[in-house]
Order: C-alpha cells, then structure tokens, then sequence
C-alpha cells in the first residue's frame, strides 16, 4: 500500500486531492516542470501556483492543471486552446502509468538490482526516440506518449 500506480486514476484521467498515485505524481511533475519553464523562458510570475506543490511527496492540488490553463491564458494575451495543455499532461501521465504496468517487472525500468547502466540506457533510448518524433517525423503524439514511458 506504500505506492499505488494509479490505475483507477488512468481510467478516468483525473487527479484526485493529496494523490499520491503514479498517475498523479506524473501530473504533479509535469505541472511543476511546466511553471518553471514559463517563469524562465517566457518570465511569467506565476508565484501564485507554487502554493499547490508539495515538494516533498509529490503531490499538487487536483486543480492545478486547470489553473495552469487559465493562468497562461491570462498572461500569454493568446487565444489558448484550453483543452490541449491538459490533454496532452493526460496522454503523457496515462502513458507513463501504463508504461509501469507493462514492465512491472523489468527491472531496468525501475532500476531495481541496481541495473543503472540498462536504466540510463532505456531513459536514453526513449528521449531519442521521443525527440526524433518531433524533429524528424513531426509526430508530436508519437511524441508525448514516448515521453510519458520514458
């Protein structure tokens, strides 16, 4: 009962309060990647979201990808489409949930036994392909989905 991989989370794609699933974890990480790159790259003040991390464990608010959305909408002065930030957190999180159920047991995923040469090398095998995606192929689904196995 220690870490649950969300499975119940990945059928409904939502993230509960004080979640502390796999599932949520992913969401809460990518949420928090996601303010810093807009606070450096863009030097939007969005201190006003960092109230809804716990650093410590992981978990967020459960609204916080909503928040995010409005809040880039309000600072951008662009038409955000308000669905495909959140979409494309879901199809990454959902990826990475099902990504840890298909290799429960293949310890270079999990770096368990200490397998951290064939861990480095599946992370780095995954972000080529993921980047490849993009930069050759233009297939950004293809994309988030190897992001999130990653």
């Amino acid at each position: 009962y220690a870490f649950d991989a969300g499975f119940k989370e990945l059928g409904t794609c939502r993230l509960k309060d004080k979640d502390k699933t796999h599932y949520g974890i992913t969401v809460c990480g990518l949420c928090h990647v996601t303010i810093d790159y807009f606070k450096l790259a863009y030097k939007i003040d969005l201190t006003h979201l960092d109230g809804k991390f716990n650093r410590t464990n992981g978990q967020c608010d459960k609204s916080i990808v909503k928040d995010i959305t409005n809040s880039l909408k309000k600072f951008l002065n662009k038409t955000l489409n308000s669905w495909e930030y959140p979409q494309t957190v879901k199809i990454i999180a959902a990826s990475n949930t099902k990504t840890d159920l298909k290799e429960m047991l293949k310890e270079k995923s999990h770096f368990d036994s200490e397998t951290f040469v064939g861990g480095s090398k599946l992370i780095l095998k995954r972000y080529q392909i993921t980047v490849d995606s993009i930069m050759k192929d233009d297939h950004y689904d293809q994309a988030r989905k190897t992001f999130g196995e990653l």
